[in-house]
């Protein structure tokens, strides 16, 4: 039950805090995205965290299968839904870069699009670790 209550923490303040830093920083989160995030190279880091997130979904289905706390597939999908992200920048960086640099060139779709989904998602999941599991 803590396992829950803690992911849905962590990730419910990580998408709140950074929902406004998007907005407010603009053209210099875009510089930090096009610079660190998708250079043009694949990066080492990726890998790292492809393996993180693995190790992480791992845990959480295992939790998941061994305890029994209302809602926890919420959090179990969530956490899910990082290994196709994690396969495609593993395995097909440049197609899956191609594919989401023309979206970073949208105001409107990457900044506030982006900024208000991740406020509303952060929201939800912070309630649902604190009055749910």
């Amino acid at each position: 039950m803590y396992y829950f209550k803690f992911i849905a923490l962590v990730l419910g303040v990580i998408m709140i805090t950074l929902a406004p830093i998007v907005l407010l920083l603009r053209e210099r989160w875009r510089a930090f995205v096009l610079e660190y995030i998708l250079p043009e190279r694949q990066p080492f880091w990726l890998w790292v965290t492809g393996a993180i997130s693995l190790l992480i979904v791992a845990i959480t289905w295992y939790v998941e299968f061994t305890t029994k706390v209302p809602f926890s597939w919420v959090i179990t999908l969530l956490i899910t839904l990082a290994l196709p992200k994690s396969y495609f920048f593993l395995f097909h960086y440049e197609q899956a870069r191609k594919k989401i640099l023309p979206l970073i060139q949208k105001d409107i779709l990457f900044f506030w699009s982006y900024s208000i989904f991740m406020y509303l998602l952060g929201i939800i999941i912070l309630s649902l670790g604190m009055f749910s599991l």
